[in-house]
C-alpha cells in the first residue's frame, strides 16, 4: 500500500483477495478491532496515533501484545509499534514500497517479530 492511499478494511480484504486469489475467512477481521491510520486522520509514524488505537482497543479490553502492526516501514511505524508493546510483521513483499535495510533487521530495537512477503501471510498469521 503507499504511503499516501486511503485504506479501509473492505479495501484492505479486497487487495488480499486480489494479490492472492485467496479467500478471507469469515469473521477473521473484525471491523471494530481493526484500525486504518488513514481512518483516524493520522499517521502510524506518530506517537498519537498508537495512544488513540490504545484507548479504543482498551476499552474492548484488548492488551498492546495482543495487537499486530503490519507495515513496510522499520523506522517510525514498527519501531513505535514495537515500544509500545504490539507485535510487528514487516510486509516485504515490494522493493518500491519497502523501508527498511538488511542492517536495520538487526537492530534488536527494530527487528520485527515477523517477516511477511504476501499479504496472505497476514491471514495465516491471524488464523487460529
Amino acid at each position: 500500500f503507499g504511503e499516501t492511499e486511503e485504506f479501509s478494511l473492505p479495501h484492505f480484504l479486497w487487495m488480499i483477495r486480489k494479490k492472492t486469489d485467496h479467500e478471507v475467512p469469515v469473521g477473521l477481521f473484525d471491523s471494530s478491532l481493526s484500525v486504518m491510520s488513514h481512518n483516524l486522520g493520522l499517521r502510524k509514524s506518530s506517537q498519537t496515533f498508537y495512544k488513540t488505537v490504545e484507548k479504543q482497543l482498551s476499552e474492548q479490553r484488548i492488551q498492546p501484545h495482543q495487537v499486530l502492526s503490519v507495515s513496510t516501514r522499520l523506522e517510525g511505524d514498527l519501531e513505535l509499534a514495537k515500544q509500545h508493546g504490539w507485535k510487528t510483521a514487516l510486509l516485504a513483499n515490494d522493493r518500491l514500497s519497502l523501508r527498511a535495510s538488511s542492517s536495520q533487521l538487526k537492530e534488536e530495537h527494530l527487528k520485527p517479530d515477523r517477516l511477511l512477503t504476501s499479504l496472505k501471510q497476514v491471514i495465516d498469521l491471524l488464523s487460529p
